[in-house]
């Protein structure tokens, strides 16, 4: 056995591999299924590493229980929230000469590649304590709420006539990946359809993963710039208009608060400095102003009535 931990470069692997599938998702650009295809997901989160995760990861991948899964991975191991796993098991040989990067990929897509037994119905409940749930291995890549992403691995030598570890076998390499947060107590849907990036209070589009949302840094949050304003305007526009496609009328005003976030977070991250609390407030007056001028434009006035 081997205990082959990720470096940085396979981390990134498996970050660019799930939100890149959740990107082709949230586009509605997914044609398989059972049937298919996928439709578009409206707050698609992306994905990020959690090193508490990774490391729970990690040590189930060293107990040697190939195509098991840690029945201990949830609220008992982690405090903060109930966990989904994932597990792969991937023959050397078919990959032979394979960087470690493309073996993770190779991994991950075999998980995505279940979206052809997925019903597109199914978008609209879900239980995640269903059996016939928990066997799906496309799900991580299709629920808008798992946020957190960490993965761990390990290579055995096997004998297959044994099914135990012993010189002279041939080599598999045992990917488990754990996502959070999941709400197992009620059933809900997978995602929310409707076109893609209109993203949630608290969350901002991705930098990187277009139609995708994320996170604030740095603790910000929409309710800092008592958004009450560009939150009614979205609820009223789409009780209002006869089409969701019109909502995109709307949509610049409302990433204009957006991109100056992005702006502070890139400015905060260059220059290791955190805004003063007054700082920021200031920012954020002279940036909602702004973007309540653009509000006021013709076409999007009359919402405001």
């Amino acid at each position: 056995m081997v205990n082959n931990d990720l470096d940085e470069e396979d981390i990134e692997e498996v970050l660019e591999s799930h939100n890149r599938y959740r990107v082709v998702i949230a586009n509605g650009k997914e044609s398989r299924g059972n049937p298919g295809p996928q439709p578009t997901a409206r707050t698609m989160m992306e994905l990020i590493w959690d090193d508490e995760l990774a490391v729970i990861a990690r040590r189930w991948a060293l107990q040697c229980k190939l195509f098991e899964k840690d029945q201990c991975r949830d609220s008992i191991v982690v405090e903060r929230f109930e966990v989904w796993q994932n597990v792969n098991v991937l023959d050397m040989d078919s990959v032979e000469n394979s960087t470690s990067r493309k073996r993770i990929h190779f991994h991950i897509t075999s998980w995505y590649d279940e979206v052809e037994n997925f019903d597109n119905a199914d978008v609209g409940l879900v239980n995640y304590s269903n059996t016939a749930w928990q066997l799906s291995s496309y799900i991580p890549f299709a629920s808008a709420t798992f946020i957190y992403v960490g993965c761990g691995r390990a290579i055995y030598t096997l004998d297959l006539s044994k099914i135990a570890m012993v010189l002279g076998g041939f080599q598999v390499e045992v990917l488990v990946c754990n996502y959070g947060p999941v709400d197992r107590t009620a059933s809900q849907q997978l995602y929310t359809l409707g076109r893609p990036g209109l993203c949630p209070l608290g969350t901002l589009l991705s930098d990187r993963y277009p139609s995708l949302c994320s996170k604030y840094k740095y603790g910000l949050n929409m309710m800092t710039l008592n958004n009450t304003l560009f939150r009614e305007l979205f609820e009223k526009a789409e009780k209002k208009l006869p089409r969701m496609e019109s909502v995109v009328s709307i949509i610049p005003p409302y990433k204009c608060i957006h991109k100056h976030l992005q702006r502070m977070n890139v400015f905060q991250e260059k220059t290791k400095k955190v805004l003063r609390k007054e700082q920021l407030e200031l920012e954020i007056m002279n940036s909602k102003m702004s973007c309540i001028e653009k509000l006021l434009k013709p076409e999007v006035n009359y919402l405001l009535r």
